[in-house]
């Protein structure tokens, strides 16, 4: 694997979105910013939900986009995992069978698929859910249902939309810690969109500061804290 570079913009209704990202392989890197930011515009970008106005962008080696071209691969074929906010589980199957979903449509048998729906469950410390249906769960362990889905076919390049936002402050931090440790089994690329600091020093390599659809500033949290860009980070990352 070679990583993520991008190269976005995106234009919506007289927004404009420029973002350049590089992510290693094993990388997370979080995209941090105020509400209308671009933030989710640009996750829309890379799993090619959202067109681009120009740029390109190359997952380990492949062209996904690239405008001057006219390359775009479909969303389906791209190697990219989706986890949002809202855990989105099929309510007509198990948790296991949910996790299965990606494996199965990419061709797996379902014994195979669901032996590694359990092996993600169990990483993510839910294994003795494998058989609820997701009415039987809380909204934290739907949310651990999900990033097992979301990881389970290993996708090159994985996207985390405000995957905390939903939840309150004490399963929020239950469900960070376990995220944090799915997150270090991936070997791809990690993409996560949220508005919390913690979040990002917790989970991310790399924290990259969007405001006004750019990135102002991006670096460590302890690189943004020590010489923070813009009031917005400073706000964020208080000395």
């Amino acid at each position: 694997m070679s990583g993520l570079d991008a190269r976005l913009a995106v234009e919506r209704g007289g927004f404009r979105l420029e973002l350049e990202l590089v992510v290693p392989p094993g990388a997370v890197v979080a995209l941090l910013g105020p509400n209308g930011a671009g933030k989710s515009t640009g996750l829309g970008a890379l799993a090619g939900a959202v067109p681009l106005a120009s740029g390109r962008v190359v997952l380990d080696g492949r062209v996904l986009d690239d405008v001057a071209v006219g390359v775009s691969v479909d969303i389906a074929r791209r190697s990219v995992g989706w986890m949002f906010q809202d855990a989105l589980l099929f309510p007509h199957l198990s948790v296991a069978e949910n996790v299965a979903f990606g494996l199965r449509a990419g061709g797996a048998r379902r014994a195979d698929a669901l032996r590694t729906a359990g092996e993600w469950l169990g990483r993510l410390g839910i294994g003795e859910l494998a058989g609820a249906r997701p009415r039987e769960v809380s909204g934290g362990q739907a949310q651990r249902v999900a990033l097992a889905r979301a990881l389970a076919p290993q996708p090159h390049l994985l996207l985390l939309d405000e995957p905390l936002a939903a939840l309150d402050a004490e399963v929020r931090e239950e469900v960070r810690s376990g995220l944090r440790d799915g997150l270090r089994r991936h070997p791809g690329c990690t993409i996560l969109v949220t508005h919390d600091p913690v979040d990002a020093e917790v989970l991310a390599d790399e924290v990259v500061v969007v405001e006004g659809g750019r990135a102002v500033q991006r670096g460590t949290p302890d690189a943004l804290r020590a010489a923070p860009a813009t009031p917005y980070v400073s706000a964020m990352f208080p000395g």
